[in-house]
């Protein structure tokens, strides 16, 4: 407990130290946009009944300074009655909250906070004729006969369009709208999931349909503009990612510094010193040195300025200028090299690697063919710890540019040391994408081991991949189109510092002027397919499965430094600790049990024990969550010894597990490391109670005890036993919907083991959802689980279909047909073959 309340007082100074953003939610549009007002009905206007008990509306509101006056939710009776809340003045011209009812206003006494997430319920009582508001901690009652006479109301959200009321509403943001009826929930709107206009409850997939809508969460994976320079001559670019400023330089006289923080630009008078780069971009800043790089790969040339002095300092000045163009470059602080790859020069790609020495001028280049990667020009590549890692491109074999070039979505590491060069892996054609090219440069993120690049693709997009997989994610939409412009050069930029990737675009225009726009977006980016609406299963508030689905989102937007997740977060993870699972209690006679009614079995997660189905997690002995103190090597190291131990299997030695997690360093290393990390891990299992850590050089493994679980181990033993009774049946279903195997780790050794695991449950899943011995309701938790596993499982879409079809949900059905048969022709590339009548007939 005293754990837990120092984590909440942690997670409080955290809130008090970033400002409270909005991250999902829509964003309601008021003045001065009068043709642009936002207006969102619940279910398109449609009636909810009272049935004579209690009814309210619970959501939560983030008040803008814009305009605080106005409607925020209005509720239309039966009768044509006005009921709601409203921002207005009092007597005494403060602006209050107030409830409206028809003519009749109750104003509650306290300021109305700005900037700040705001819980809100507007509660009628058909039975005592009362309606009260509860509005950031206070509440007003107040009774009226208008709500005796009335069943039902339609609600709107933000401008009213019914004729007869005014259109004007509050500057705020909306989220976790909920219905409830008799204090029962009935639908949620969470507003974190959206298509297009619309975003869908939780429990029944009913819409709700915005009028001039803007989603917060899209501006996580958009790019915001931030600022933009204008000059006559093509500038070289380069960014200081500690101070998140840009800098600019086209000649010997000027240097320019943009700072993206305020958008201001400080021009920096050069006095004198050559500048030797040329337009195409061959300029870096050196954090290290705290200077600017400019360099000349044809004459070998470097130049660094110093801004004591504001001059360039180079050892001679160019005699010609660079023909040198469209290569990848880093700086490699390690031994403070320059590095260069690929790249067009006189009609011929190549594939040499250079290295320079920009501190040794009288040092010459070195050069290296990379014979294993085709010639090429435009890749991107980064350094992360002596590797040099390099995607993509346009080439071909010969290097030679009349020679049918073409694009390449290869991925390679480079050791800087050795020159050794890896291929880790390949693909012809992006699946389901137009060809595009890489730009510059990527940035790795070490806490998910994947890499960010930018592509020309639909104006341009944010690209993630990893190095274990073929495998791309969209983690931006495209980049809005400059009209009148041509892009010319593009580079993907991060400051830790602002914890925001940047984005730096040169156009040039119809007036042969050169516009720099500077892009942003939050670290680290989200996938977009992660927050486009998807349909999914009916849940209850307390259901660990919801908090599950909320917090695969809030996670990245916790990483990102927002102040309101520091908060959010503890609440989630509190609710994860509770996984409830709707099963039935079953007969243990299969033979006879008719089909069953089902009742709700609590599951708590607090047993001490490892999970990898769904979110990875570990709980201690005292019931305490620390998956926190597994670092990226440690959980890969726990979970390789689970893989290995798990069924019928017997350990892993200690030479794979070096060959697998440590084959980047030479033998001595890599035992040390070894040897390190499997103390840890002792100390780590002790934590978690009792469990055990043994072997020796030809096999480790782990030990469970009997208080300790794994429900990967779990539901292996249970898929191995020859005959299940029917309780076993139901323990093994409940394990399975904790999730897919693994989610979050794709390293290739897991692979084996992930598909016979797949592989197992899929079949057996299949095999269920054609049987009569489990409810609807479980079913569709089934049917839910597998299109985790297959989307375009088609033994999962006859069962959801036919199954709410059966319900009276026709709507649902035909959402869940249509975003099967669009998955379908992205997996398989040919429209599937039935009509949805022919599917639920």
């Amino acid at each position: 407990m005293k754990i837990q309340n120092l984590a909440f007082l942690f997670l409080l100074f955290m809130c008090q130290s970033f400002a409270q953003t909005p991250d999902y939610g829509l964003y309601i549009r008021t003045f001065p946009l009068f043709k642009e007002y936002t207006s969102m009905p619940l279910e398109d206007g449609k009636a909810f009944e009272w049935k004579g008990k209690e009814f309210a509306i619970d959501f939560q509101v983030y008040v803008r300074n814009e305009n605080v006056f106005g409607s925020i939710c209005r509720l239309i009776t039966d009768k044509q009655e006005n009921i709601g809340l409203m921002f207005g003045n009092d007597d005494n011209s403060r602006r209050r909250p107030m409830l409206v009812i028809g003519n009749e206003v109750y104003f509650i006494e306290k300021d109305i906070k700005t900037d700040k997430w705001l819980p809100v319920r507007l509660t009628i009582n058909p039975e005592k004729n009362t309606v009260t508001l509860h509005f950031d901690g206070k509440e007003i009652s107040a009774s009226s006969q208008k709500i005796a006479v009335a069943k039902s109301a339609s609600v709107f959200f933000g401008s009213c369009p019914l004729h007869g009321y005014t259109r004007d509403a509050v500057s705020v943001n909306l989220k976790e709208i909920s219905v409830l009826r008799n204090q029962q929930e009935i639908r949620r709107w969470t507003m974190m999931f959206h298509n297009g206009n619309t975003t869908y409850d939780e429990l029944e997939q009913r819409p709700a349909t915005a009028q001039n809508s803007e989603w917060l969460i899209d501006k996580r994976i958009s790019w915001n503009p931030t600022g933009m320079l204008s000059f006559s001559k093509r500038p070289s670019i380069t960014f200081d990612a500690n101070s998140g400023s840009f800098y600019a330089a086209c000649d010997n006289r000027n240097l320019y510094k943009y700072h993206c923080s305020d958008n201001t630009t400080d021009t920096i008078r050069v006095k004198g010193g050559e500048y030797i780069a040329t337009p195409t971009n061959q300029l870096m800043y050196i954090p290290q040195e705290k200077t600017l790089l400019a360099y000349n790969i044809d004459e070998q040339l470097f130049a660094t300025f110093n801004f004591s002095t504001r001059q360039w300092e180079s050892k001679r000045s160019p005699l010609h200028e660079q023909s040198y163009s469209d290569n990848t470059t880093n700086y490699n602080p390690a031994d403070s090299t320059f590095v260069s790859f690929g790249g067009y020069r006189q009609y011929r790609y190549n594939n040499e690697l250079i290295l320079g020495h920009p501190w040794k001028p009288d040092t010459p280049f070195q050069r290296f063919p990379l014979d294993s990667i085709v010639p090429r020009y435009s890749s991107t590549s980064v350094i992360v710890d002596d590797t040099l890692y390099i995607f993509g491109g346009r080439g071909c074999p010969s290097g030679r540019q009349e020679l049918s070039p073409h694009n390449y979505y290869d991925f390679y590491a480079i050791d800087l040391r050795t020159r050794h060069t890896r291929k880790l892996w390949e693909v012809k054609t992006p699946p389901g994408q137009e060809d595009f090219l890489p730009r510059n440069n990527m940035v790795y993120n070490p806490e998910n081991q994947c890499f960010y690049f930018f592509c020309n693709e639909a104006e341009g997009v944010l690209r993630q991949i990893d190095k274990h997989r073929a495998h791309f994610e969209d983690v931006s939409l495209p980049l809005e189109k400059l009209a009148d412009a041509q892009c010319v050069y593009t580079n993907l930029y991060f400051s830790p510092r602002q914890q925001k990737l940047y984005l730096a675009s040169i156009y040039t225009n119809s007036e042969d002027r050169y516009i720099l726009k500077v892009y942003e977006m939050n670290y680290p980016p989200i996938i977009v397919k992660n927050v486009a609406y998807v349909e999914r299963k009916s849940l209850k508030k307390s259901d660990g499965n919801y908090g599950m689905v909320i917090l695969s989102v809030c996670l990245f937007l916790l990483i990102a430094g927002s102040g309101i997740y520091c908060c959010h977060r503890r609440k989630l993870r509190k609710k994860n600790m509770m996984r409830e699972t709707s099963l039935s209690e079953l007969a243990t006679d299969s033979a006879s049990a008719p089909p069953i009614e089902t009742v709700e079995a609590t599951e708590e997660i607090t047993k001490t024990g490892i999970y990898l189905l769904g979110t990875f997690r570990v709980i201690d002995k005292s019931g305490e969550d620390i998956t926190s103190l597994f670092t990226p090597t440690m959980k890969q190291l726990l979970v390789l010894l689970i893989l290995h131990t798990g069924g019928r299997k017997t350990g892993i030695s200690g030479q794979k597990m070096i060959q697998l997690l440590w084959s980047d360093k030479i033998e001595e290393s890599a035992k040390n490391s070894r040897n390190v990390y499997l103390s840890k891990m002792r100390n780590l299992l002790d934590k978690i109670g009792n469990m055990q850590l043994s072997g020796n050089q030809s096999a480790w493994s782990i030990e469970f005890g009997e208080k300790t679980c794994c429900d990967y181990q779990e539901a292996l033993n249970l898929f191995q036993s020859p005959k299940r009774l029917r309780e076993q049946d139901i323990q093994l279903l409940k394990v399975l919907l904790h999730g897919v195997i693994l989610p979050d780790m794709d390293a290739e050794w897991t692979e084996p083991f992930k598909s016979s695991f797949t592989d197992s449950t899929i079949n057996l899943l299949c095999e269920w959802l054609e049987s009569d011995q489990w409810a609807d309701d479980i079913k569709l938790k089934m049917t839910d689980l597998l299109f985790q596993y297959d989307p375009v499982n088609e033994v999962a879409m006859r069962a959801k279909c036919h199954i709410l079809y059966r319900q009276g949900k026709k709507g649902p059905a035909k959402v869940v047909f249509d975003k099967f048969c669009k998955e379908y022709v992205e997996y398989l590339g040919s429209n599937y073959k039935y009509l949805f009548n022919e599917i639920v007939r």
